[in-house]
C-alpha cells in the first residue's frame, strides 16, 4: 500500500490477497484476529450491507454473508466469508474495476453503483446457494 489507508489510487490489492487475509482470520489459530469476524457487516442486516441482499435473487443469502464493501472511483469490492448450502464456510473476494468505463464525464453514470453492487451481490448469493465441493 502506498499510503497505509488503502485509498490511494496507486494502491493495488489482488483479490487473492484479500481471500488470504480472510482465511487467516477464519482458521482460528490467531485469536487476536477474531474480533475482525464480529466487525463484518451481515448481508441484509447491518452496516454497509444492511440495504443489500434484500431483493431476489440475492435475498436468499441474507444473514449468511459476512463481508466488507469497498467503493472508490469506479472500483467496487465485496470481500468476506459465507456459509454455503452444504454448511461449508467459504471465503471470497469480488472486485469490479472500471465499472464507470464509458462514462462521458468523470462522474459516475446514473445507476452504475447500484447496478455494480447488485451484480456483486448476485455472485456472492450464488456462492452461498452452492453446495460446492
Amino acid at each position: 500500500m502506498v499510503d497505509g489507508s488503502g485509498l490511494s489510487t496507486s494502491d493495488r490489492v489482488q483479490a487473492r490477497a484479500l481471500v488470504g487475509i480472510i482465511d487467516l482470520v477464519l482458521d482460528g489459530r490467531h485469536a487476536e484476529l477474531s474480533s475482525m469476524l464480529q466487525a463484518l457487516p451481515v448481508a441484509g442486516f447491518s452496516g454497509t450491507l444492511a440495504n443489500r441482499f434484500t431483493k431476489p435473487p440475492a435475498a436468499s443469502a441474507a444473514g449468511r454473508i459476512f463481508a466488507k464493501t469497498g467503493t472508490l472511483d469506479g472500483a467496487y469490492a465485496l470481500a468476506g466469508y459465507l456459509d454455503d448450502a452444504s454448511g461449508r464456510v467459504l471465503s471470497f473476494a469480488l472486485v469490479a474495476n472500471n465499472a464507470n468505463l464509458g462514462a462521458q464525464s468523470a462522474t459516475t453514470p446514473p445507476g452504475a453503483t447500484a447496478n455494480t453492487e447488485a451484480a456483486l451481490d448476485r455472485v456472492a448469493a450464488g456462492l452461498a446457494a452452492c453446495g460446492c465441493s
